[in-house]
């Protein structure tokens, strides 16, 4: 299978699963380069990572978030959240960005969100949260549509 191309630079075993998480210069599978594209605009504490449970072959798209002033390195997940990447627009002004929206319902993962500052608004018309309904681990502008 094309996907199954060895690359990932850390791999961490879970009670549960296996995370993999790429660094610059590794080879990205097909399923990950969406996610790999938005997070190249970030700084190196946002890596691709590919998500697997055991009891499934299927390997989720994931960006793994260290805190601020942590690196990636091997053998280390404190303070680390996983993300998704979606789509936002805000509600007030229609601004759009993607947005890296972390996953609290991962088990180890979410209880470690206090770790991470959240962007809790929208940057372009100044609205809380609770108008514009944006919020995220980091923004970026939607470009080229």
């Amino acid at each position: 299978m094309p996907d199954d191309v060895p690359g990932a630079r850390w791999r961490f075993a879970l009670a549960w699963g296996t995370l993999e998480v790429f660094a610059d210069g590794d080879t990205i599978p097909a399923v990950l380069r969406p996610t790999a594209a938005v997070l190249a605009r970030l700084d190196g504490r946002f890596r691709p990572a590919l998500l697997s449970y055991h009891r499934s072959p299927t390997r989720i798209p994931l960006a793994a978030v260290w805190p601020t002033g942590l690196v990636p390195a091997e053998n280390q997940l404190e303070g680390v959240v996983l993300a998704e990447v979606h789509d936002l627009t805000c509600q007030c002004c229609a601004a759009r960005f993607h947005g890296v929206y972390p996953d609290g319902g991962i088990p180890h993962f979410g209880s470690q969100l206090s770790a991470h500052r959240l962007v809790n608004g929208c940057p372009s018309c100044g609205s809380d949260f609770a108008r514009s309904r944006i919020q995220s681990l980091a923004l970026l502008p939607v470009t080229g549509h």
